[in-house]
C-alpha cells in the first residue's frame, strides 16, 4: 500500500475552579454537559466548512475544499477538521 497507516489524535479537556468551568478541545472531538437529561454541547466541533473557521485558514494562506457526498470540507484538500494538533 502506497499510504501509512493513518494517525490521528484528539483532546478535550475541563477543569472546574469553584464555579467556573473552564472547557478546550482539539481534534475531532467535543465535551457535552448532561444537565437534568439533557445533553449540552460545550465545545463547538472545528469544521472547516464554518465561516468563521473558513476565514481563519484562508487568512494564514490556507483553503478548504467543497462539501462533497454529505460530508464536510477539508482543509489543504485533506485534514476534515480545522484545528488539529
Amino acid at each position: 500500500h502506497p499510504f501509512p497507516p493513518a494517525r490521528s489524535a484528539t483532546a478535550t479537556a475541563a477543569v472546574a475552579i469553584g464555579s467556573l468551568l473552564c472547557v478546550a478541545h482539539v481534534g475531532d472531538s467535543t465535551a457535552i454537559l448532561c444537565r437534568g437529561g439533557e445533553a449540552i454541547e460545550l465545545t463547538p466541533p472545528h469544521k472547516p466548512t464554518a465561516p468563521a473557521e473558513r476565514a481563519r485558514i484562508e487568512a494564514a494562506g490556507g483553503w478548504v475544499t467543497g462539501a462533497r457526498g454529505g460530508h464536510g470540507g477539508r482543509v489543504n484538500g485533506v485534514l476534515a477538521v480545522s484545528r488539529a494538533f
